[in-house]
């Protein structure tokens, strides 16, 4: 089974809830032989750690680690989704490099997307 997991953060180190969770979960579901692809907002320096974590999870494979947006760009789509009357978070993860690492990944087969 392939799964495609969209992520708000990079999980590797395990060192909040939030990565603790989807670490464990990708590396448990790697261990019984499913294939979990990550693309994922992160800083330039989580990306660097990408092969860490793919041989901290063997059957884990990083696609993308998308820097999240930052300063004023940031606050202005946060302010147009709320306009919108959409939750203002949903303009802090709209990234055009993440719309294109979904669309060239769009092609993997994937049997679920989490």
């Amino acid at each position: 089974m392939k799964i495609l997991f969209l992520l708000q953060v990079f999980p590797y180190p395990p060192v909040n809830g939030i990565s603790s969770k989807v670490f464990n979960l990708i590396r448990y579901l790697a261990s019984k032989g499913w294939r979990c692809d990550l693309l994922c907002f992160g800083t330039p320096a989580e990306a660097a750690r990408a092969a860490e974590l793919e041989a901290a999870a063997p059957g884990v494979r990083v696609l993308a680690v998308v820097p999240p947006a930052a300063g004023a760009g940031r606050a202005a789509r946060k302010l147009l989704c709320l306009l919108k009357g959409l939750p203002p978070s949903i303009g802090e993860f709209e990234s055009r490099e993440f719309k294109a690492a979904l669309l060239a990944a769009g092609g993997g087969g994937y049997d679920a997307v989490h």
